[in-house]
């Protein structure tokens, strides 16, 4: 007799319980009961006989059930080690455009130029000197400066203008530049223009499609102060992407560094870049059918 279910087997033996381990043991006890070894090698009647042998066949079923079952959880955690292993590197890959995106956002927060303080004291300078245009009464009151300033002249109102003038333009120039230089900042994040940087700076330092990391977070900051990010046989590279105004670093060594991690994760993903296995402080890599 031939078994398709363990219901059929709990019915034949009479079986109340599900478990497995506990019907195979029921099972194999009458087995056991009614082997012909027990009886000379021969079985007493056809009914004990027909019982030993629903027993075997019951047993090869249950074991069959039991061979499947570890079958099927190796085959889950092959396949669960398998969907780990793809999540590592996609894992890694938002962590570091996360950080990239925390570091990039703190620095435009804490951006400041370099013209921040000339812009104030100009500033001042246009203010105090207007007051002194509205108020010429102030400097007539004191011999020593009206000796020198006369706020009611033609030259007076021509410097207070010019510097009324002055102080706006600068004023406009500067938060225009500092927008468009965070603005630029921002495209450090964009995948396109990572791929521009890396691909000039193999263009500028490989000669043997091989790199360390340290190197291309060096080119990565040296070129944002150089203000050549981008640049790749191009005029208007400085136009494409710049971190600097009026000598003004927004760009950290941190950030570069960032953003060399997250060129080469990509690259490993895409199977381009191999880490290569060198006892070196700095990680090497070696360039893969890069195109």
């Amino acid at each position: 007799m031939t078994y398709n279910s363990t219901s059929e087997i709990k019915k034949d033996f009479q079986i109340d319980s599900d478990s497995l381990e506990v019907i195979r043991d029921s099972v194999n006890a009458v087995r056991i009961n009614t082997h012909p070894d027990k009886t000379n090698g021969e079985f007493p009647d056809e009914n004990i006989k027909e019982l030993y042998y629903k027993a075997n066949s019951a047993i090869e079923y249950l074991d069959g059930i039991k061979s499947n079952q570890s079958l099927i959880v190796v085959e889950k955690m092959t396949d669960l080690m398998k969907v780990v292993t793809e999540l590592i590197p996609a894992n890694r890959q938002n962590s570091l455009e996360q950080n990239l995106d925390s570091k990039i956002s703190f620095a435009i927060s804490t951006f400041r130029s370099k013209m921040f303080l000339p812009k104030i004291s100009l500033t001042a300078i246009t203010a105090v000197v207007t007051f002194l245009f509205l108020f010429p009464g102030q400097i007539k009151d004191n011999p020593t400066l009206s000796h020198f300033i006369n706020p009611t002249s033609s030259f007076f109102a021509i410097v207070w203008f010019s510097l009324l003038l002055y102080s706006g333009l600068f004023w406009m120039m500067t938060f225009n530049n500092e927008e468009k230089s965070k603005k630029k900042l921002m495209l450090l994040k964009v995948d396109s223009v990572q791929n521009r940087i890396f691909e000039n700076f193999m263009e500028r330092h490989l000669t043997d499609d091989k790199f360390k990391k340290d190197e291309l977070t060096h080119f990565i900051y040296e070129s944002c102060m150089g203000n050549r990010l981008g640049e790749l046989h191009r005029s208007e590279g400085l136009n494409l992407i710049t971190t600097r105004l009026f000598g003004s670093e927004i760009i950290t060594m941190e950030i570069a560094q960032n953003i060399a991690e997250l060129i080469i994760s990509r690259g490993e993903k895409n199977k381009v870049i191999e880490k290569l296995s060198i006892n070196t402080l700095s990680d090497t890599y070696e360039l893969k059918n890069y195109r």
